[in-house]
């Protein structure tokens, strides 16, 4: 690609920072590292705030900040009305809170829009560019100024900005010709933090590569694995119990049928419809559409074995689960990171059997569930991950 055919993609909307930020899933968290590097690209969160409706509505601000639609001035009036509105009692003065949540989540959706379009057109070389007009610069970042490496370089995974708190570093295309040298020192680690020198304390990541890859030919390369959990605990972290407790189920059975047409039917009754919106416990809602069909389909070593007669499970294991869990997953082939929620619950079927119910949701749209016939075991072992909601 020429350069004037890569400049032409910095001149188009700039869709891929809003894109970033609409991806997230909102993850109630009581301090700032219940998220941990990686994780922050895929999970929106703010320090202490635990309800849903108050995430969807500091989400929906931040939404429209990073679409250009509200200054600082005016998203601090609508913080101070969701504040007000849910009395969240969050620490920190108002002006420090509201700026804090404004200015990461706007510079981390930009680099890591930035990023994309590094990837999309095909971009060799990156410089490191110090933000102007600091008041108190940190030494390590004016020393980073001007380095240009080439994008695969191991200094991105860690260097890429923002770099800390309050960081308006940021990186840009550049070309062979203006190679530099390594920075001196960069890979000297503060024994206090853990990161690198000159970085805060769990920003030593690539928030583009976590969001959308090393580049494009190792995303197409990554589904075949490996991909490693970042978050693997279980129900004992929660102080859950080990087994999860049988629900006496809502619904009756539905009926075993013997063609496809008849199995995309006995969805429709059990949901209500080909693409039904069905809200959880914690307000977000999960789209079910004909695709769980072509997923029973694919899976079944018949047409059809059966499964159907469970379908009218469905609403009431979104509706009342009994926990959610969310999975973050890094590609080991691409370093991106993939993030997934969780559904499950344990029904009685009769007085000797037990049904397990399971359900992935990626982007509100149900992707993967099964029903465990009499598998208390295997719907327990699917219980890994962060805890988003636990029945008491």
């Amino acid at each position: 690609m020429s350069p004037e055919e890569f400049d032409a993609i910095f001149k188009l909307p700039f869709n891929e920072a809003s894109r970033f930020f609409q991806e997230k899933l909102n993850i109630p968290t009581a301090e700032w590292d219940d998220l941990w590097k990686e994780q922050h690209a895929r999970g929106f969160m703010a320090a202490g705030a635990m309800k849903a409706d108050l995430l969807t509505d500091l989400r929906g601000a931040v939404q429209k900040t990073i679409d250009g639609k509200l200054s600082l001035k005016d998203f601090r009036e609508q913080f101070d009305g969701i504040v007000e509105k849910h009395g969240w009692a969050y620490t920190g003065g108002r002006n420090w809170r509201s700026r804090l949540i404004w200015d990461t989540n706007i510079t981390t959706a930009y680099q890591a829009g930035r990023w994309q379009q590094f990837q999309e057109g095909g971009a060799e070389y990156l410089r490191y560019v110090h933000a102007d007009g600091v008041m108190n610069p940190r030494p390590q970042h004016l020393a980073w100024n001007g380095r240009t490496l080439p994008i695969d370089h191991v200094f991105w995974k860690t260097h890429y900005p923002p770099n800390g708190w309050g960081c308006h570093c940021r990186a840009v295309r550049a070309y062979q010709d203006e190679a530099t040298e390594e920075p001196e020192g960069w890979q000297s680690v503060n024994p206090k933090t853990g990161a690198p020198v000159g970085i805060d304390r769990g920003w030593d990541y690539n928030v583009g590569e976590a969001a959308y890859g090393e580049n494009i030919q190792k995303r197409r390369m990554e589904d075949s694995g490996p991909w490693r959990d970042l978050y693997p605990a279980g129900p004992e972290e929660y102080r859950r119990p080990a087994k999860m407790p049988v629900d006496t189920p809502k619904a009756e059975r539905g009926t075993l049928e013997h063609t496809e047409t008849g199995l995309r039917e006995a969805l429709r009754r059990a949901v209500g419809g080909d693409s039904v919106s069905i809200a959880d416990p914690t307000g977000e809602r999960t789209l079910i559409t004909q695709g769980i069909v072509d997923h029973v389909l694919a899976k079944s070593d018949k047409r059809w074995d059966g499964r159907e007669e469970y379908f009218p499970f469905i609403r009431e294991l979104l509706e009342e689960p009994y926990e959610i869990w969310v999975n973050f997953a890094r590609s080991e082939v691409s370093g991106r990171v993939g993030l997934r929620k969780k559904y499950v619950k344990v029904i009685r079927l009769d007085k000797n059997r037990l049904l397990g119910l399971y359900a992935e949701i990626q982007d509100g749209v149900w992707v993967s569930g099964d029903f465990f016939r009499g598998g208390m075991t295997a719907a327990n072992n699917l219980r890994k991950g962060k805890l988003l909601y636990g029945r008491e």
